[in-house]
């Protein structure tokens, strides 16, 4: 007998401006352990809790953002550094 499987999977798409986009790379500098530790300890673990699995990887995308922040801080340089 076949089994069918069917799976559903959903993304969502997000526009960040410079500085939000700095704010989330502050946000998981020290990474999600310490974020975990810290948001326990002070918030608690309902909220978070569920979804500790997804945070790992939501801080991994997040480090990302590092790149970029150094892209736009290099074509600043370079826009002042254009002599006209």
């Amino acid at each position: 007998m076949s089994k069918i499987i069917t799976t559903f999977e959903s993304k969502i798409y997000l526009e960040l401006t410079e500085g939000e986009a700095m704010a989330l790379d502050a946000i998981c500098g020290y990474g999600p352990e310490k974020f975990k530790e810290w948001f326990y300890n002070n918030l608690g673990k309902h909220y978070l809790s569920p979804y500790e699995k997804h945070l790992d990887t939501l801080f991994d995308k997040a480090r990302k953002l590092e790149a970029a922040i150094k892209q736009f801080d290099e074509a600043r340089k370079a826009l002042r550094d254009i002599t006209v």
